[in-house]
């Protein structure tokens, strides 16, 4: 649930962290919250990466349609701190996605201020918690 690092990698396009995780075995197919896979929101040089790296025997096939850094060597600690910095960028994401109230669910209600919380405690309240302005329109987001 939520999105993956190689959601984060198709989105920044970075090709060569998008080839590290599928060697390492991320799955192409699994779907956000958005209910989007890594597929729906590649570019054609990534879909291309995508296909080459899930179907081994394109690497004989199709040679011409490898990137030139697929075929050098990879410095690994380069690639460890990409990782990382995606896994921080996946979590902070996670984390500014949760209700500030009751740090359970999911912001899905917007206020008429432009500021969110979950469905249940938008229920609550009647002034907004962070700029206190009156709650006069509750916009349900669905994600």
């Amino acid at each position: 649930y939520g999105i993956t690092a190689l959601h984060l990698a198709v989105a920044f396009d970075d090709l060569d962290m998008i080839a590290l995780l599928l060697r390492a075995g991320a799955n192409p197919n699994l779907r956000s919250v958005s209910a989007s896979t890594p597929v729906d929101l590649a570019s054609k040089k990534a879909r291309g990466i995508i296909d080459i790296e899930t179907l081994p025997h394109l690497h004989k096939i199709l040679p011409q349609f490898l990137n030139q850094s697929q075929n050098r060597e990879i410095d690994m600690t380069e690639l460890q701190n990409k990782v990382a910095i995606l896994q921080q960028r996946v979590q902070e994401l996670e984390v500014s996605n949760i209700c500030t109230i009751c740090y359970e669910q999911t912001k899905d209600t917007v206020f008429n201020c432009g500021h969110e919380t979950c469905t249940n405690c938008s229920k609550l309240l009647s002034n907004c918690p962070n700029c206190r302005k009156p709650i006069t329109a509750r916009i349900h987001r669905f994600v």
